[in-house]
This record gives C-alpha cells, structure tokens and sequence, in this order.
C-alpha cells in the first residue's frame, strides 16, 4: 500500500470523490473530460487511461464510495430491446465516500440513499447542466478559473420568497452564465413545465435585478454584472419549441439577455463555434463569444472524448436501471 494512500484509496480516488460529490451525478466521460482538462490530481499516479479509470471506480463502487447505475434508452414502446438502445452507467456518491470525504475535512454534496432512485428528468437535468459546465472549464479552463459553482439555492433579501436553484454558474472574464435545463416530457406535463419555467425566468430576472441584495443561506452572493440565462435544451427544434414557450414573458425582461444551447451542440466536435445561439426577432443567430465574453470560438483545442456524441443522445431519453457493476 503507497504511503500517501487510504486502503488502496490515494489522492487521485478523493479527488474523484470530490468531483462526483460537487456534481452529484456524473458518467466516465465527464470524469476523463476532467482528468484531461488536469482537474484531477493524480497523487502518486503516472496517469490513468480510460480503462484503468474503469477498473479504479469499480473497486471504489466495491468498497461503497460510490454507486454505479445504468440509464439506457427506450424505444417507442418503452422497451429495451433491440440494437438502438444504448447504455450509459451513471456514477453518484457512496455512503462510504461521503463518510471518507467528511472524516478528511472535504467540502461537498452529502451522500443521499436516494439519489439513485431519482426520476430520470432530475437525472437528465443535472447531467445536462454538468455537461454544460465541463464544456466551459475543459475549453476555457484559464479563463475560467475558480469562477464557477454548481447546484445552489439563491434568495433576494427582503422578500417572502423570491428565490432558485442555480444549477450551475460560470464566469469569464467578469461575464457570469447561469445555466437552466430543460427536458422534454409526457404530454400531460408539458404545459405546466413551460409555466414553470416561465415563473423561474421571471424570478431569475427579478432577482438579477437586485445583484446586490442575493444570498446563499447566511453569505452574500457576488455578480459582476447581470447574468446571461442559458438554457440547456435537446435538440434545435426543442430550443424553438421553448423560445417559443416564454414568448409571454420576454417583454416583462426586456433586459435580460437569454441563451440557447443543447446537448448535442455542447458535445459535438463539428459545432465548434456554433453552441449557442439567442434570437433577434424571431430568428436564432450564433453567439460571438468573442464579441460577448472576449474568448476565441475553441480556436485550436482539442477533440472531445470519443463517445460525447453518444452520452449527449443517451441524455435525451433514459431511463435508470439497477445499479451496475461493470463497464459503460
């Protein structure tokens, strides 16, 4: 056993712990797009390939620091036959991991015995938002920074309740980014999730109008300028079909500037300078990053992990299965 590591368990095994606590639910992708990006410290290891990273979070699924699920697709019928269907194994924090990161002194989510029952939508939301935010800090890492937080309810002083839950924020070069998903759903649900987000963009802006007066519980939360809103759709034509949907509200925002992406374009390497867009009158234009946030448009970096495309298809449409043991 290394002297610097716990049972087998070393620097590179907590600090993966401490990834998959901050971002709840996470897949291999994700944790290799962190690792390449050097996010990740390797403690006493040379490096690790995708394989052995396979092999280390089955042992750490073994000792109880994690748990593993699958999510797979569905076809029409609701079943999981047949080779369209794809799978993609769902990483979240063990009982043991949360005790091991609490006992270090490491700040992150608690272990909840539930999380691996979650609805798929829930699960599809943060995985999308977690995708969103690894997207900025693998391409953008410099100018990013510490500039970013995951999940947190924030509130408006003063007021009964006006409040929400950031999924996750993200600033560069003093200009913060809020992320919102949005998921398809069950016809008898979609209207009253277009409400919903309705009154979370209207809550959004109100609060961004009073920058100075958020909190999270006891401390004060600190923008540098009104955020930009964006939210995380599936496709192109669902990105229509929201903007569309909160038709109603933009005028009682006129100044909050509202972006949309999508799975698909956040991952794919071929829409390089082409993941987000916002609309002027009616039409969707690309976003000039370099214009909005003084950053080039991925000149030169590098090819996502292989499968992205794949995980970005496989978040449209899961649904969990028991917990896995084995490989994605």
């Amino acid at each position: 056993m290394n002297k610097d590591s716990l049972g087998g368990i070393g620097p590179f095994e907590i600090s993966l712990l401490e990834w998959i606590a901050k971002l709840r639910y996470v897949t291999s992708t994700m944790l290799v797009d962190l690792i390449k990006a050097g996010y990740v410290s390797f403690g006493w290891r040379s490096g690790v390939t995708r394989a052995k990273l396979t092999t280390i979070t089955n042992r750490m699924a073994e000792y109880g620091l994690i748990s593993l699920t699958r999510f797979v697709t569905l076809n029409e019928d609701g079943s999981t036959d047949g080779s369209s269907c794809s799978v993609m194994r769902i990483i979240t924090l063990g009982k043991n991991g949360s005790t091991l990161l609490r006992e270090l002194g490491k700040k992150g989510g608690r272990y909840n015995a539930f999380d691996i029952f979650q609805d798929g939508n829930t699960v599809k939301r943060i995985l999308a938002t977690n995708q969103w935010l690894i997207y900025w800090l693998r391409t953008y890492k410099d100018e990013v920074g510490e500039n970013f937080e995951t999940s947190c309810v924030i509130q408006l002083k003063g007021t009964e309740y006006t409040g929400a839950r950031f999924y996750a924020t993200v600033t560069i070069n003093d200009c913060p980014m809020v992320a919102e998903p949005v998921r398809r759903t069950e016809d008898f649900e979609a209207e009253s999730i277009k409400q919903w987000l309705r009154e979370k963009i209207e809550r959004f802006a109100l609060m961004f109008d009073n920058l100075d007066q958020l909190y999270h519980e006891k401390d004060e939360i600190s923008f540098p300028q009104r955020p930009i809103i964006v939210l995380i759709c599936e496709d192109d034509d669902h990105i229509r079909e929201i903007w569309e949907s909160i038709q109603p509200v933009l005028p009682k925002i006129n100044g909050q500037e509202i972006w949309f992406s999508s799975d698909l374009r956040i991952f794919n390497y071929n829409k390089r300078g082409e993941r987000f867009l916002h609309f002027v009158d009616g039409v969707p234009q690309l976003v000039n990053l370099k214009q909005v946030l003084g950053v080039d448009d991925e000149a030169g970096s590098a090819a996502p992990t292989a499968d992205d495309g794949e995980q970005a298809k496989t978040l449209q449409t899961v649904c969990p299965q028991a917990p896995a043991d084995d490989a994605d």
